[in-house]
């Protein structure tokens, strides 16, 4: 009886040992593979701006989103929402400066991103599509996200600043607005051509 008591109590303490061990191989796995990322902002050659007239946007008119998709040129498509939305300013034309993490490039890898900006009345891009509000979106651009060797502290995150030009935002036109331009050029044509029939 003691026999069966006594590898009983090892084979716990074998597997008190084994738990213990992937508990830390998990934890130095999660540093070396660490997330990847990127400083979200702008810079004087990359503002964002109202078109006719072409003023920067001013601060707390727009929402701004990163989207990102793993590797390079990646179809927009592709491309998901990443980190929090934020808005412009302190100054008109620059996105408020933000680290945001990237889970589809960890620790160094490439991504191709892009930003949309809406009015800020409407809680998603989709919505300010649909209502006719300002939407806006930067072109398709690449980076690396930020690389942490084990044992080292988080490094600082990609500047993202300077890698895509000045973009503007305009105002979405609504549906009917598109079916009244539709039916006035239907009847317009149809006018014509009775005209010269």
């Amino acid at each position: 009886m003691m026999k069966v008591s006594s590898e009983n109590s090892s084979r716990a303490n074998r597997m008190k040992t084994f738990i213990v061990l992937f508990v830390l191989l998990a934890g130095l796995t999660a540093n070396v593979f660490g997330q990847g990322q990127v400083l979200l902002g702008n810079n004087s050659s990359s503002l964002v701006y109202y078109l006719n007239p072409q003023t920067p946007a001013p601060v707390g008119s727009l929402n701004v989103q990163l989207y990102a998709a793993a590797g390079s040129n990646q179809p927009q498509s592709s491309l998901v929402a990443v980190g929090p939305i934020v808005g412009i300013g302190p100054v008109d034309g620059r996105i408020q400066s933000t680290t945001v993490d990237v889970p589809q490039a960890p620790n160094g890898q490439v991504a191709t991103f892009q930003i949309w900006v809406w009015s800020n009345q409407y809680a998603t891009r989709n919505q300010a599509f649909a209502a006719g509000g300002f939407v806006g979106a930067s072109q398709l651009f690449e980076s690396n996200t930020s690389y942490q060797a084990p044992g080292d502290p988080p490094p600082t995150a990609v500047i993202l600043a300077g890698k895509f030009p000045a973009f503007g935002v305009v105002p979405i036109p609504e549906p009917t607005s598109f079916a009244l331009t539709f039916l006035g050029s239907c009847c317009l044509l149809f006018h014509v051509r009775k005209k010269l029939g």
